[in-house]
């Protein structure tokens, strides 16, 4: 019992052992918190937004989670609004010469109604936007896809975005 007991401590402490220096230097810092901030005020969206998040990069998928987000309807926008649902997603320049979405996360839904300028406060919301190796993550950058209509039942929906600055997933600004 005690010779087991031994055995599967030691085999347990091995493979522990091995995990930790299996991983280089590279994939030790891309997967530290980044901190960032997104902000769609004073754009003239139908609804704006500010978000407080961070994200780790990891081999399979990017994890971002956003920690704080107020979400509005403008003094200039008069009706009520529905968000929808909320997603995220990598920006990424096309051939065409427009930037694109892609490797987009599962979908959050709110159905959450706002009169004008009420805030809403989602928190704690994570995204896994998975990845693989055709996709070049430095010149990619992080994109909210939110989902809204005008709070009547024939109304379509339409969406809103948010971006970070393109440079997000740069090394060099990721040390600093």
């Amino acid at each position: 019992m005690k010779f087991h007991f031994l055995l599967s401590f030691f085999i347990s402490a091995l493979m522990i052992f091995l995990n930790c220096h299996a991983q280089t230097p590279q994939d030790i810092e891309s997967q530290r918190a980044v901190s960032f901030y997104m902000s769609s005020e004073n754009k003239g969206w139908a609804i704006e937004g500010t978000f407080q998040a961070e994200y780790r990069i990891y081999k399979d998928f990017i994890e971002i989670n956003l920690q704080k987000a107020k979400l509005k309807i403008p003094n200039t926008i008069k009706e009520k609004k529905i968000l929808v649902a909320m997603t995220a997603g990598l920006g990424y320049n096309s051939d065409q010469g427009q930037w694109s979405v892609k490797s987009e996360s599962l979908t959050y839904q709110f159905d959450k109604t706002l009169d004008q300028q009420e805030v809403f406060e989602p928190s704690n919301i994570k995204f896994l936007l998975p990845i693989n190796q055709s996709i070049d993550v430095p010149k990619t950058w992080i994109v909210i896809k939110m989902v809204i209509k005008e709070a009547n039942p024939s109304s379509t929906e339409g969406y809103v975005y948010v971006h970070s600055g393109r440079d997000i997933f740069n090394l060099n600004r990721i040390r600093k």
